[in-house]
């Protein structure tokens, strides 16, 4: 064995470790490139584009117009416009066959994505492709007020946990309790998105007068300090009302008061305290 004193050759006293490799330059469409790839490749290096640029190119150069019509889209959904013409590009993209993970253009030139905030506490980063436009489709649609539709996106997706998410807080909106208490059978507190789905089964049980089996959702999902305040406040927020329905107004004070020693600026805690009180 060296002693401590000895020196690699390849690592020099002052040099430290040799350094990384330059990666390699993205690439650019080449000169052979059709005309659609160049423009859209153009228009996304100036970094100074809009929706409508996008559109234009897709309406231009057909073989763009999936990376160039899901890249306005999103660009689209992150600007919060749910607008019919919006809702309308997202619903064709969904409904051609190409998914845009897929898409060439994609693949080569960006790696781009897109966080989807699915529930409370909960938001996905996902990379370009048709469960990212599902879902931001049915985020929109929510604002809309449109949960029915939002819901028939988000079934049309292959399942996943992200998708669950989304689904269970759409089942609970629109107050179709046994579609949350399928969709989280045999589901227990792993990560924020599994205490997230208990507190739905929870919900979803106390508004069928099913207590007992709500208070064991609700504890599962309460089960772990680690999940983030806005899933562990809406577990107990809807457990203490399962309780006040249950005539168990201490119990639900108690889980209320949990929410105030953690948090004093969450509205409406205080005023349902009072309620409570009295």
């Amino acid at each position: 064995m060296a002693s401590s004193g000895a020196r690699s050759k390849s690592s020099p006293a002052g040099r430290g470790q040799p350094a990384p490799p330059t990666p390699p330059a993205p690439p650019k469409p080449g000169l052979l490139a059709p005309a659609g790839e160049k423009a859209l490749y153009k228009l996304i290096k100036s970094g100074h584009y809009t929706a409508a640029d996008l559109e234009t190119i897709a309406k231009n150069h057909p073989p763009q117009w999936v990376a160039a019509g899901t890249l306005a889209a999103l660009l689209l959904a992150q600007a919060g416009n749910t607008s019919d013409r919006t809702i309308d590009l997202f619903r064709r993209l969904l409904d051609q066959p190409v998914d845009p993970a897929a898409d060439a253009f994609l693949q080569k030139y960006l790696s781009v994505g897109m966080d989807i905030p699915l529930a409370p506490g909960v938001t996905a980063s996902l990379p370009v492709s048709r469960d990212l436009l599902g879902l931001a489709l049915a985020e929109l649609l929510q604002q809309r007020g449109e949960v029915d539709f939002a819901i028939d996106v988000v079934e049309r997706l292959d399942p996943s946990a992200h998708a669950a998410v989304s689904l269970a807080e759409l089942y609970a909106e629109a107050g179709r309790t046994r579609e949350i208490v399928d969709l989280t059978n045999g589901i227990r507190n792993t990560d924020d998105g599994s205490a997230l789905l208990l507190t739905y089964r929870g919900i979803a049980f106390a508004r069928d007068g099913l207590f007992e089996a709500s208070r064991e959702a609700f504890k599962e999902a309460l089960k772990s300090k680690k999940r983030p305040p806005e899933i562990r406040h809406l577990a107990l927020r809807q457990r203490a009302e399962a309780y006040a329905a249950e005539g168990k107004k201490a119990l639900a004070r108690k889980d209320l008061e949990r929410i105030l020693a953690e948090d004093s600026t969450v509205p409406g805690i205080r005023e349902r305290i009072a309620e409570l009180t009295g």
